[in-house]
């Protein structure tokens, strides 16, 4: 009588954990602790000539995707005026935006929670930046990535828009 007993509550703690198992795989609990993250470190030089008020901008961008699914764009450069022969340095782009990551599949990845750091000498308005260099007032973003032998190019899933070059 005491084994049947031993053996009725071992089913029943093994019927419990398997639905618990069963319930947490039907939800994507396994998925939130086993994320898909990425790691690259890469930079690109970037030139945007014709920007408004008769500006143009040059510089450096630095992507970093880390295996914690983090990330972050670090952009320096030059916004330069046009007219002046060379161009005069008007203003410093010195910014970072910082952001985690979700990687989708099919090469895309979603951009969330963006914070915007920059530096005390970055002169550039934050409407100048929005409008031409990265929009905040979106909550989130879709990137398609593609790695091509030491480099990646990052962009929607019609063109690439920035090629870096792999640091690691």
């Amino acid at each position: 009588m005491k084994i049947k007993m031993i053996n009725y509550t071992f089913a029943i703690y093994a019927i419990a954990i398997s639905l618990l198992l069963l319930i947490s795989a039907w939800f994507g609990i396994p998925a939130f602790f086993l994320r898909d993250s990425l790691n690259i470190y890469c930079v690109s030089s970037y030139s945007a000539p014709s920007l408004p008020e008769k500006t143009s901008a040059n510089g450096t961008l630095l992507i970093r995707l880390g295996k914690n699914n983090k990330g972050s764009f670090s952009i320096s450069g030059t916004l330069n005026q046009e007219g002046n022969n060379p161009p005069i340095a008007k203003k410093l782009i010195l910014r970072e935006v910082i952001f985690d990551y979700a990687v989708e599949g099919n090469g895309f990845i979603t951009i969330h929670n963006t914070k915007l750091t920059r530096s005390a000498s970055d002169k550039i308005s934050d409407e100048f930046f929005n409008q031409n260099v990265w929009d905040l007032s979106r909550l989130s973003r879709q990137l398609k990535i593609i790695r091509i032998k030491n480099a990646w190019l990052f962009g929607s899933s019609f063109s690439p828009t920035v090629m870096c070059v792999n640091k690691i």
